[in-house]
């Protein structure tokens, strides 16, 4: 076979196999902790005061009202209010099926795609405002939701909480919400 059949017999595989492909499946890369690994185990893998993302979510837990509150105030920093809810939840529910597809064992049933959307506001919003709430000069003016809680909560088991491998927030999630920031917090940053 001559080298010109060879390269019009790869770009017919090129045509009619690979690019007629949807998208590239990703694994999931947060998952539960398969049961013989979190036997007798389940304080290193479960969050103890803030669950983040789906696979432990609680709407009852207390810390639900600390991420509300950081929603708030994430919403705050614009002047249009109207527009700013708009925009995130246009953003997010954008996101809700890339986010779903990062996780292996989230319960459908538990979490339909209304639910994971506002999981990732509350959870995104919370971690943003964290990050803000860490440098002081990105927050100054704004009410503080994290001086409360750190007086009941050790800053250590709520860094631990954020480190557990079942208790994350894909990272398209914090990257779109920090994008959205208004650019007066985007340029208290770069300083």
């Amino acid at each position: 076979m001559g080298e010109t059949a060879i390269k019009e017999k790869v770009k017919k595989f090129m045509k009619d196999d690979v690019l007629k492909l949807q998208s590239r499946p990703y694994p999931p890369s947060i998952y539960k902790v398969p049961k013989e690994l979190r036997n007798g185990h389940h304080k290193i893998f479960d969050p103890v005061s803030v669950p983040i993302g789906p696979l432990h979510y609680d709407d009852k837990c207390p810390a639900q009202q600390l991420k509300k509150w950081c929603l708030k105030n994430f919403i705050d920093r614009y002047e249009d209010k109207e527009e700013s809810l708009d925009m995130l939840a246009e953003c997010m529910s954008e996101l809700e099926s890339e986010v779903r597809q990062c996780y292996k064992d989230i319960d459908e049933e538990k979490v339909g795609g209304e639910e994971l959307v506002k999981i990732m506001l509350l959870d995104g919003c919370f971690i943003m405002e964290l990050l803000w709430n860490m440098d002081e000069s990105s927050v100054k003016d704004q009410p503080k939701p994290f001086e409360t809680v750190l007086d009941s909560v050790p800053f250590l088991t709520l860094q631990q909480d954020l480190l557990k491998i079942e208790n994350q927030l894909p990272f398209i999630v914090l990257k779109s919400l920090a994008s959205l920031a208004p650019e007066d917090v985007k340029k208290s940053r770069r300083n």
